[in-house]
């Protein structure tokens, strides 16, 4: 019983925690936030993201996948309960003690984003798993693309390069 009362405690602390540092972000929000990258070229993705973790040729497409992994340190609070039953005449019963302290632990968040491009190396699909503290960098990509997005479309230039980054 203690240990279901420590497992709510410490997924209730991480949740605030997780709204605490990115407001109201979900993966799902992240992920909406991203569809900007679709019709962009792969390279332009790349300048801000560095070269991919993982690279794949698929049969009319390609797959682009990066992996962001963050070890956060944190303190939470730690509540101990116990139950004893007293024999003594004076306090007969049952009586519950609590401690009160805190734990320091690491705690590992993650996130994985998958562009696919056509051949063309335009993004067409883009998808992200993993947590909002994982993702957050992700976002912060939307949020660049997103305000440079005209700058971007005026700078793009009739001939076709070669991918700056080696995938």
């Amino acid at each position: 019983m203690t240990t279901r009362m420590h497992k709510k405690l410490l997924i209730t602390l991480l949740g605030v925690i997780s709204l605490l540092l990115n407001g109201c972000t979900t993966v799902g929000n992240i992920d909406a936030d991203l569809k900007i990258l679709r019709g962009q070229s792969i390279e332009e993705v790349a300048a801000f993201l560095d070269n991919p973790d993982n690279h794949h040729e698929l049969a009319n497409s390609e797959e682009y996948i990066w992996v962001n992994t963050e070890n956060v340190k944190l303190t939470l609070p730690n509540t101990t309960a116990r139950h004893s039953a007293s024999q003594s005449g004076e306090y007969p019963g049952v009586s519950d003690v609590t401690n009160f302290g805190t734990k320091t632990d690491w705690y590992n968040f993650n996130c994985k984003l998958t562009l696919i491009t056509d051949k063309k190396d335009i993004i067409t699909s883009t998808k992200v798993e993993g947590d909002a503290i994982g993702c957050r960098i992700y976002k912060k990509v939307a949020e660049i693309m997103r305000a440079n997005s005209k700058a971007l479309a005026r700078d793009v230039t009739e001939e076709k390069r070669g991918l700056s980054f080696q995938p």
